[in-house]
Formats: structure tokens, C-alpha cells, sequence
């Protein structure tokens, strides 16, 4: 068996073991099949307690390439959509609740290009990603590029696991990537090596009796601990494949309902609602929903508002110090919110009372 591959599946069964899996490729190249074969597999096998999936073309696939979720609904969460408050949901877990959950959680993002909301550089995505073994949290992420800053970040690249790269059109993706993780190793610590046999691995072809470029559906995977390859990924979860296909072919193209789940604020925990679930009554500060982000950051905001007004008052101190001209103090509220300092008109006034 390809020691990439056992290792892949060696990890995945050990429960103290998380994986955080990157997948990139040009469209349509693979990525979405291979990384629904590898959650089946977690499925049929109960490597994991909780399945989350992200899939922005769920209701509108006109392939029917979820069709096979159907048969594990009961097992499976679907969101259409990334929600900013997902990542906090996990951190906000208690102790017991994570250790209710001995096998794990997985999460697969696909096409999170798409998700608008989606931003690795959030605090508590980078928290997650960071403590991902304690949180007993596994990830699959699917996008199209390396260096978009809005997509990805070098910490979630740099924390990553596992590699699988799909055909690539962009050649500074493929320099980049082999920078990152592949230059440091003897046997293609050149790029040119690597390149060619990237090349080899994952290049289509032009068939000439139908006259139509065929693609090459297949891919390398890298694991970055030993950084050892494997230029076979289409030999991976073949089995897992196969049924996903057929099973796609049994459902019809009718629009697929997804179970409307829900995340709102509890104070300073988010909590994810099962679809006609009654929801807890929240105090005025923390009641949001899904998408009510505002209203959190303003709760956020009234928290730190006097910490804020004290970091005001002290910047102007220094200023008053460092400034040996005549300072002009508003005389009264009208002249400090002309100044812009009407949330710190008290202090002012009292300090222009000290300087006379």
C-alpha cells in the first residue's frame, strides 16, 4: 500500500490524532470527489461523533455530485453558507463537551473561495486551527489557489497536515508550493525535478479519435511532517468513489432542501440550533443570529467601550505633555464633539481646570 496513503488512514482512526487537510486544483479537477470519498469513508467506518460540511453549491449542483449525502443526513450538518460564528462555536465548547465527543469532529470547507464570509485570518479560526489536536477538530479544506490573502493564510498552510495538489494552471502556485513545503528535502530539493514529475503525475492529454482534450483527474499528496509524496492520489477512497457515483445516479436533479441550522450568541457562547429546536432565551447584548455579526460587535464594543475611553484620555495626556503651545480645551460639549472628544469631555474639563 502507498505509506502516504496508510499513513493518511492510520491518523484518521487515531482519535488523539487530528489532520488538517489543504486540496487545491484548477475547476472541476478532482478535489470535491476525492475529498467526498475520503468523508464517506469516515462515515462508513465511524472515524468521527460530528460531520459538518460547507458546500455553496449543495441546492444548485447540476451534476448531483452531494446526491450520496442524502443516506446520511442523519449524520451529516450541511450549511450552504460559512458563518463567521462556526469557529467560536468550537472554542466555546466546554471541557466535557469535547471530551463527549471522543472520536472527533470533521469539518469539510469546498469551494471556500466562494463563501464570502470565510476568512482564515478570523482570531478564532487561527485559535482552532492552532489547538485543532486539543479541540479534536479535523479539517478539509478545498480552494483554488495558494497565495490569495483573502482565502487562505500562511499559518493555516503552515499548520497543515496534508497536501493534495490537483492539476495547477499557475506556475508561481506550484513554485510557491514547492517552496513551502518540498525545498528542504534531498530528493527534490530542486524545483525543476519536482516540476517535471508534477508534470508527468497530472497533465491530460488530447484524444484524437474524439477530437476533445481528456483531463487528468489525478493528483499528488503530500505529508508535511516527512514530506513524503505520493504521485497516485486517484488511487485513494476508490471504493468510496464508485459508490458516491452511483448513488448520485439513483437521486433526481430536484433541489435538495438543506435542514436550516442555526447559530446564535448566549452571552458570550454561540450555540448551534437543530432545525425546530426551540431557542433559549438570551439577554439584550448577546441575541444574535446566524448572521446577526452587528449586533455582536456591538455588544463587544459596549464591553470595551470604558477601555477605550481610557486609551483616548491617555494618548491626549501625551500629547498635552509633549506640546509646548497653547493648548485650546473645549469649554463646552458643543466644542468637544466638534473636536471629536465628546466621549471625553468630563476628563477634559478637568483637565483644563488643573492647567489654569
Amino acid at each position: 500500500m502507498d505509506p502516504v496513503y496508510e499513513q493518511l488512514l492510520s491518523d484518521l482512526q487515531n482519535p488523539k490524532q487530528q489532520v488538517s487537510i489543504i486540496s487545491m486544483g484548477i475547476k472541476a479537477g478532482g478535489k470535491s470527489t476525492k475529498a467526498c470519498a475520503l468523508v464517506r469513508h469516515c462515515i462508513e467506518h465511524d472515524l468521527f461523533d460530528e460531520y459538518f460540511m460547507f458546500l455553496p453549491a449543495y441546492q444548485k449542483d447540476i451534476e448531483n455530485s452531494y446526491g450520496w449525502t442524502e443516506q446520511y443526513k442523519d449524520r451529516i450538518v450541511i450549511f450552504t453558507e460559512y458563518n463567521v460564528l462556526f469557529a467560536k462555536y468550537l472554542l466555546d465548547r466546554t471541557p466535557q463537551e469535547v471530551a463527549k465527543n471522543a472520536k472527533g469532529t470533521l469539518i469539510f470547507l469546498d469551494d471556500i473561495g466562494c463563501n464570502s464570509d470565510f476568512n482564515s485570518r478570523d482570531p478564532h479560526w487561527f485559535r482552532l486551527v492552532g489547538q485543532q489536536r486539543h479541540e479534536r477538530v479535523s479539517t478539509v479544506l478545498n480552494f483554488h489557489s495558494l497565495c490569495s490573502q483573502r482565502v487562505i493564510s500562511p499559518f493555516v498552510r503552515q499548520n497543515a497536515t496534508y497536501f493534495f495538489v490537483f492539476s495547477i494552471s499557475n506556475f508561481k502556485i506550484i513554485r510557491q508550493l514547492h517552496e513551502e513545503i518540498m525545498s528542504c528535502t534531498v530528493e527534490y530539493g530542486q524545483f525543476k525535478p519536482f516540476f517535471e514529475q508534477y508534470k508527468e503525475h497530472t497533465r491530460g492529454h488530447f484524444d484524437k479519435k474524439e477530437r476533445c482534450m481528456v483531463p487528468n483527474f489525478n493528483g499528488i499528496a503530500i505529508h508535511c511532517a516527512s514530506k513524503e509524496l505520493s504521485w497516485n492520489l486517484r488511487d485513494w477512497f476508490v471504493d468510496e468513489m464508485s459508490k458516491n457515483v452511483d448513488d448520485n445516479k439513483k437521486k433526481t436533479a430536484k433541489q435538495k432542501e438543506c435542514q436550516q441550522w442555526t447559530l446564535t450568541t448566549q452571552g458570550r457562547r454561540t450555540v448551534l440550533s437543530k432545525p425546530g429546536q426551540k431557542k433559549q432565551k438570551s439577554d439584550s447584548t448577546s441575541g444574535t443570529s446566524a448572521r446577526g455579526e452587528n449586533s455582536a460587535r456591538e455588544g463587544v464594543d459596549k464591553h470595551l467601550q470604558p477601555h477605550f475611553q481610557q486609551n483616548t484620555v491617555n494618548r491626549m495626556h501625551q500629547v498635552i505633555m509633549s506640546q509646548r503651545r497653547r493648548i485650546v480645551f473645549p469649554k463646552t460639549e458643543m466644542d468637544s464633539a466638534r473636536m471629536g472628544l465628546s466621549h471625553t469631555y468630563s476628563h477634559m474639563k478637568g483637565f483644563s481646570a488643573s492647567r489654569k
